[in-house]
């Protein structure tokens, strides 16, 4: 079980928010950080790397070539610190990654006619985590016969498998880094009831045991699951609301992964999204502790779910109880950098 201790410590102009287990506290491992970069902060490493771009001399890229909707965002704010007859010859060039098809695509097809061989291209990226991105847009720069590629981030991740040649904030590979936010998020789970951890007085309830409608979920009473947090180490949450508990989950935190054992929510309160908020505090506590992945059981009816829903991947394991089957699923958790209040859990 994890403690999380909060701070705040200001690093230069970088607000951040050191957040640590109990366990890394007592062995003096790495904490985590989240960073909040505030405009003040972001237009400072604008304004800096506005004038190293001035420095190039004749090499300056005029041609820019954005990542994603949060790399136009930046390119506008270092554009803001250049002279205005130098802002009025650049021409932006937004580009995306396909990461299914694994190539990077332009906005607009024609642009590629705007390349030449010649001139200095700049590759602007808002966060570079691992890398694949990046590295692909130097690459398809590359096959356009383009010589001089200059790259920047404003933020980068220290295993990142790609290194701009400017970037602003350096950052551990669990850390998060969050930016261009008019409001600083809050940690969001139930509007309302209580989240809590299962106790050993909830084995002496005149309601034993949630009743989902799935046979092998129904047999677990809180008894069985107090034992399991006693003997195997497990972590059982219950969701209660006027007294009666309407919904648990239970996992296990090993090796770096995050195992989920049991997920259920009683059958008449199935359709309010209790479940979904639930596997949002697993997630939460898997990036707690720093978890490369979260892995479960997934019954058959369910696996499309977990998959369109969750973005959990199907392996091969699958477990044959008679009247139920179940497929082994996996999520592999991204550390990102992103702009988006809708991305913090």
């Amino acid at each position: 079980m994890f403690v999380a201790i909060v701070t705040f410590k200001p690093l230069g102009m970088n607000w951040i928010i050191i957040r640590f287990s109990c366990r890394e506290f007592l062995t003096g491992l790495n904490p985590l950080y989240t960073y909040f970069l505030g405009r003040e902060e972001i237009k400072a490493y604008a304004t800096d790397f506005a004038q190293r771009l001035l420095a190039f001399g004749e090499q300056f890229p005029y041609i820019w070539c954005t990542l994603g909707y949060s790399g136009e965002e930046l390119a506008i704010v270092v554009a803001e610190s250049l002279p205005h007859e130098i802002r009025m010859k650049i021409q932006i060039i937004p580009i995306n990654y396909d990461r299914d098809r694994r190539k990077i695509l332009f906005q607009n097809p024609h642009d590629k006619k705007a390349f030449r061989s010649e001139e200095a291209v700049l590759v602007m990226d808002s966060s570079v985590h691992s890398g694949s991105t990046m590295l692909a847009a130097f690459n398809k720069l590359l096959g356009l016969s383009v010589k001089n590629i200059c790259s920047y981030s404003l933020v980068l991740k220290r295993g990142s498998c790609f290194i701009p040649n400017l970037f602003g904030l350096l950052i551990q590979e669990y850390d998060r880094a969050y930016f261009l936010l008019d409001r600083i998020p809050n940690h969001r789970i139930i509007p309302f009831g209580a989240l809590r951890t299962l106790v050993q007085s909830d084995t002496k309830r005149r309601q034993k045991r949630i009743r989902s409608g799935l046979s092998s979920i129904d047999k677990m009473t809180w008894a069985d699951l107090w034992y399991e947090t006693k003997t195997a180490g497990k972590t059982v949450f219950v969701y209660e609301e006027s007294g009666k508990i309407l919904a648990f989950i239970s996992f296990l935190i090993k090796k770096g992964h995050l195992f989920i054992d049991a997920i259920a929510v009683d059958k008449n309160q199935q359709g309010r999204g209790l479940g979904g908020h639930l596997m949002r505090w697993a997630e939460t506590s898997a990036r707690i502790a720093c978890c490369s992945k979260i892995k479960l059981w997934a019954i058959d009816n369910r696996v499309k779910f977990y998959q369109e829903k969750a973005g959990f991947t199907l392996r091969s394991e699958q477990l044959d109880l008679g009247t139920e089957k179940y497929r082994q699923m996996e999520r592999t958790l991204l550390y990102n950098m992103d702009r988006n209040v809708n991305e913090l859990t």
